[in-house]
């Protein structure tokens, strides 16, 4: 459903509220090829694509530039709840991140996004190798 979406450039509408809004379609990921005893901590990294602000224009259904983005340099990276778990657990079922939630208010909470209105953004999932102890990152797989 996602590729279908992006070749419609899929718009998603984020409300001011603090609560946030969930993502639709949820964004899953089937994961393979991890070491079944290691254990790795799991995030979703939400990056901006270029550096222009979009509107819709109704006279030709499309989404035009209409200036420069907005630059916070912030970094937008959920941490999946159930991080960290061993390979065998991640490669078990799909991954979901289905409890992210987006809005345009400034946040503080781990649960909830920031994004800044009118500019595109691509989910990028991050896989974190940690030591045996589970307190240092050994690689990180993007």
């Amino acid at each position: 459903m996602w590729c279908q979406l992006k070749t419609l450039t899929h718009e998603m509408i984020i409300g001011h509220g603090v609560q946030g809004r969930r993502m639709f379609p949820n964004c899953n990921f089937r994961i393979y090829g991890l070491l079944p005893s290691t254990f790795y901590c799991c995030a979703l990294e939400v990056r901006c694509v270029d550096n222009f602000k979009y509107s819709f224009d109704t006279a030709t259904n499309r989404f035009v530039v209409n200036g420069s983005a907005e630059t916070d340099g912030n970094k937008r990276i959920y941490c999946y709840q159930d991080s960290p778990l061993l390979g065998s657990g991640l490669m078990r079922g799909p991954v979901s991140f289905k409890t992210l939630k987006f809005t345009t208010a400034q946040q503080t909470d781990g649960n909830v996004l920031e994004l800044k209105l009118g500019q595109k953004y691509q989910l990028v999932l991050h896989l974190i190798e940690l030591s045996d102890d589970r307190t240092e990152p050994n690689k990180c797989l993007e």
